[in-house]
């Protein structure tokens, strides 16, 4: 998975481009794209909260790696909205110790949207 590309300079979308050497079921793409509105905001750990609920989301949808990412992607832009609003009108150049607390993920406080995650941004199939 790729993620954070902007197509273009100054663009506020991200595409996000993921594929799998693991079998699918049929008709379900190996390779996806996705495209989202960026969230306003600097935020720490976010590579490393998707990696992790990916891997969640796979061991739920064996055979479909277009929904477990769209799922994992749902879950983490929640907890970013979560987080965006505890920070409040944090600059994102601050490198105060306040604003690197500000910045941490709220996961704790997002745990619903990590469990029942809105999938708004669906993947669309890339190439052959």
């Amino acid at each position: 998975v790729i993620t954070s590309m902007s197509p273009s300079e100054g663009d506020d979308d991200i595409t996000i481009i993921g594929s799998t050497t693991e079998p699918q079921l049929e008709s379900v793409p190996s390779r996806v794209r996705l495209r989202l509105k960026k969230l306003p905001g600097y935020f720490t750990g976010t590579g490393d909260l998707l990696a992790a609920l990916l891997v969640a989301k796979l061991h739920c949808h064996q055979g479909r790696f277009a929904a477990a990412l769209e799922e994992a992607v749902a879950a983490l832009q929640g907890v970013m909205a979560v987080t965006a609003d505890a920070q409040g009108g944090i600059a994102a150049d601050d490198r105060s110790a306040e604003a690197f607390r500000a910045r941490e993920l709220r996961v704790v406080q997002g745990q619903y949207l990590l469990e029942h995650p809105e999938v708004v941004h669906r993947a669309e199939p890339v190439g052959g």
